[in-house]
């Protein structure tokens, strides 16, 4: 480029461009867009007939998928491709039986009209349809496979149709859900009747959705919610006439469908939606840990009014009035994931509801994989594939429901942030409107929208602005934690080398006790709580003593995750216990490493050099709870310091299912952000509001324990059983230590005891000192923490385990990177400096290779 040329001028990027999706990342790592010559898409392809190749294409894969199950063929469990399909046949009988009339079946009653429409096909084309043979079986399953690819067709059509996107037509033509669902039951036919309703609700034609959704309800009874959906978005639209409109042509053609068979048979309608399971559901999870919840039904009938309230809610109080499709989602999904019945299939409905209402393709790779680990996991559950060798239920299957559930949760969550962002939304048009609004497109608020969100106002959890929030993020003044002086160079891979060293010598002492004292691996692991955590892994709470209530059920369940007892590999007790036990070990060592690495972050890489030589260090491998603990709760507060505060929640969440500790950080947090200077009153509410979710998850264990045993109080007295910690006052408890510290008390013939209760009594003083030291830097929140434990420690019957505790007071060691690399500013400051750093360093561990001796030998360690 010569002197006289100039640069062209650069195009400051427009922050109102969406990011680019998940698709976008997909084309530009396989090529990138298109270029200038390049032909536009729409000149080559008819997408009408791409819809149709790709919808064929997915049928084809599922039923050549079915081939393997068909009758007389392969096992349709141990094959993953079972189906309701041949049953149905087999249950209806000979050639003059009727369905409903002669042969009682567990489908709804438009469902069963398309069957005996089916055997009138098969005998017009000169098949068999009395006898139930295997041969025959198979042909009733070749024209059903017909038909619903038929259905299938009509979903994804209508689909495409909804928004007039074929973007989400395209979505559902290639869901994984549809594969590996698609022919279990006759479910596709009321899809498709649902979201032809859907479809003719967006072209302002409500009474004609009404019929349509008539029949799917007559197909299947849950596409029935969406008139809740529907009746959502008309209230705020004041378009609620029209709703009406729809429900009348709903009832009537619902009663024209079903009355001739409730009237002459109605024995056989009862029994046709009476016929439920709970498999799939949250309930029969808790059912399988040996917590059986009381009137079920009449449970998850309260729990989706109040879903639906609360979608409500989220409805009125949002910015611009969400689509139908958001909606029709948020409530489907309110159902099933609250019902007790929740059939692998029934998620068709919401696969297809999902592309609408979220037509993302990184949500729909989330949804999808949890529609298919859930098959595969149901059916080798059903097999006998998962059960449990300890008989104890089937850990994975469990795991697959949950992680069914959390899928479509996440679509659900992302849903309600594009109802709460609508500009983010990726369905709605350029004006900002709903596609699908049908009569409602165009329509203004109801007034009394706007008064309410305008009296809502003070409460930033429900006004839009919420989310964005008033103060800016990052910038309020924290008295600064980390350390003042530069450490000079160093990462993650020093901490990792200190880390070994630390670990190694651990494990070194271990062998050497069991090299001199003749003990086995398993043997020098079993001590104290190790065995009780170890315990309610193996058995769970409802089978196990009552005072094992007191250890809270995160660390069982990760402990539940060893491969022998995930897999159902043995049915040996001892085995699994080895399994647990060194799988317990193993995931310690890994939290321990990622503790590390959050301190770094807080106070610096001594703050992490001296928690990894603490003296009682031997807790962060054995399967006890510290170690994880700290992995959360360390992570928790970088989070929270650096104002990503749903971060700091979900961790902190996380933490308090771990130990009851997760009580006092969650307080901490609270102060954190009630103490940072900088923020109005809008942005303190918007960072306490997502500290809701870490006490959801503090007190599921509560609920948990209120439902197996009737009792709030179930864990203070687990705990008062177990170790006499009922409320003391501070100077008794104070008392009681020293007593055993007498030299003429009970313990003298315990010198071991002795030794621990001292270092309980300096653990103790020690954390005085912590905050102390936080208050002189105004390290308030810092400062709760650790006060609110000693207050807790000291109102016990004496000072006990306040050494292990020492492990998660962060503060502890941030203050002594602190003392260690502050600038000194006279002479004795500067030998009293040199003197603690060389105590420390040579005191610390090898106080842990004794901490780690007691422990592998079984004295008492606190």
């Amino acid at each position: 480029m010569s002197a006289t040329q100039t640069r062209p001028p650069v195009v400051p990027a427009n922050p109102s461009t969406p990011s680019r999706g998940f698709a976008e990342r997909v084309r530009d790592a396989f090529g990138g867009p298109p270029g200038q010559h390049a032909t536009g898409v729409g000149n080559w392809v008819n997408m009408p007939v791409l819809l149709a190749l790709l919808a064929t294409l997915t049928w084809l894969v599922t039923t050549i998928r079915q081939q393997a199950c068909l009758p007389g063929g392969g096992d349709g469990f141990a094959n993953f491709c079972y189906s309701d399909l041949s049953p149905i046949y087999t249950a209806l009988g000979g050639a003059g039986n009727q369905v409903y009339f002669d042969s009682a079946i567990d489908q709804p009653v438009l469902t069963g009209y398309l069957i005996e429409v089916i055997r009138f096909v098969m005998g017009a084309f000169g098949a068999e349809t009395g006898a139930v043979t295997d041969a025959d079986a198979s042909t009733f399953i070749g024209f059903a496979t017909v038909v619903l690819f038929g259905c299938f067709l009509v979903a994804v059509f209508a689909t495409a149709r909804i928004q007039r996107r074929w973007r989400e037509g395209v979505m559902l033509a290639v869901s994984p859900a549809v594969v590996m669902t698609g022919l279990i039951n006759f479910d596709l036919f009321a899809v498709a009747l649902t979201m032809v309703a859907l479809a003719l609700w967006s072209r302002r034609n409500p009474v004609a959705a009404g019929a349509f959704l008539g029949l799917a309800m007559a197909a299947r009874i849950y596409p029935a919610v969406l008139l809740i959906a529907l009746l959502i978005v008309c209230i705020r639209g004041r378009r609620v006439p029209e709703w009406l409109n729809l429900l009348g042509a709903f009832l009537l053609t619902w009663a024209l469908v079903n009355l001739p068979v409730m009237l002459l048979a109605p024995a056989a309608w009862t029994e046709s939606w009476t016929a439920n399971t709970s498999l799939g559901s949250i309930w029969y999870v808790l059912g399988q840990a040996g917590t059986e919840v009381p009137e079920v039904g009449d449970l998850s009938t309260v729990l989706f009014i109040l879903a639906c309230i609360g979608i409500a809610a989220v409805a009125f109080l949002a910015e611009r009035r969400p689509r139908v499709a958001q909606v029709s989602y948020l409530v489907v999904w309110a159902m099933f994931v609250t019902n007790a019945d929740y059939r692998p299939q029934y998620a068709l409905l919401l696969a297809a509801l999902m592309v609408i209402a979220r037509p993302n393709w990184r949500d729909w790779a989330i949804f999808s994989f949890g529609e298919v680990f859930y098959v595969f996991a149901v059916w080798a559950y059903l097999g006998g594939s998962l059960d449990s060798s300890a008989g104890d239920g089937a850990p994975a299957y469990d795991l697959a429901v949950v992680l069914r559930m959390a899928t479509q949760t996440w679509v659900a969550a992302m849903v309600v942030v594009d109802i709460w962002r609508p500009a983010r939304d990726p369905a709605r048009t350029r004006g900002g409107e709903d596609p699908g609004a049908g009569v409602l497109r165009g329509a203004a608020d109801a007034e009394w929208v706007a008064r309410w969100r305008a009296y809502l106002i003070p409460w930033p959890v429900l006004w839009g602005r919420f989310w964005r929030g008033e103060a800016e993020p990052g910038t309020p003044a924290l008295a600064p934690l980390a350390p003042p002086m530069k450490e000079g160079p160093g990462g993650f891979r020093e901490i990792v080398g200190v880390w070994l060293i630390g670990r190694a010598s651990i494990v070194l002492t271990g062998a050497m006790v069991m090299m001199v004292l003749g003990l086995s691996f398993f043997e020098i692991i079993w001590r104290w709580d190790t065995e009780r955590f170890m315990t309610i892994a193996q058995y769970w709470y409802p089978s196990i003593d009552t005072t094992y209530r007191a250890f809270y059920p995160g660390w069982p369940m990760v402990l539940q995750l060893n491969p022998v007892q995930l897999f159902g590999l043995s049915s040996d007790p001892e085995t699994i216990r080895l399994s647990i036990a060194v799988w317990g070990v193993l995931i310690a060592t890994a939290c321990s490493l990622v503790a590390a690495a959050a301190l770094v972050k807080l106070g610096g890489r001594w703050a992490a050099f001296g928690w990894i030589f603490a003296p009682m260090a031997v807790f962060t491998m054995m399967p006890y709870s510290e170690s994880l603990f700290c992995a959360f709760a360390f992570w928790a507060w970088q989070r929270a310091r650096a104002d990503r505060w749903w971060q700091a929640a979900l961790l902190a969440g996380l933490a308090s299912t771990v130990r009851v500790s997760g009580l006092f950080l969650i307080g901490a947090l609270v102060v954190m952000i009630l103490v940072w200077a900088g923020i109005d009153w809008r942005g303190r509410l918007r960072r306490l509001a997502w500290l809701v979710v870490s006490v959801a998850l503090l007190g599921a264990y509560t609920v948990y324990l209120y439902l197996l045993t009737g009792n709030w109080s179930a864990w203070s007295q687990a705990q008062e059983e177990g170790w006499a910690r009922s409320f003391t006052m501070p100077w008794t408890s104070v008392e009681n230590t020293l007593k055993v510290l007498d030299p003429n008390g009970s313990y003298v013939d315990q010198p071991f005891i002795m030794l621990i209760f001292v270092l309980e009594a300096v653990a103790w003083f020690l954390g005085f000192v912590v905050v102390g030291w936080c208050v002189r830097k105004k390290l308030w929140a810092e400062a709760a923490y650790v006060a609110v434990q000693l207050l807790a420690f000291s109102t016990s019957y004496w000072l006990q385990s306040v050494n292990r505790a020492i492990l998660i007071w962060f503060p502890l060691w941030v203050m002594l990177a602190h003392l260690l690399l502050v600038e000194p500013k006279t002479t004795l400051g500067a030998r009293a400096q040199t003197v603690f750093r060389v105590g420390w360093m040579v005191i610390s561990p090898l106080m842990m290779v004794l901490w780690a001796w007691l422990y592998f030998t079984g004295e008492w360690a606190s």
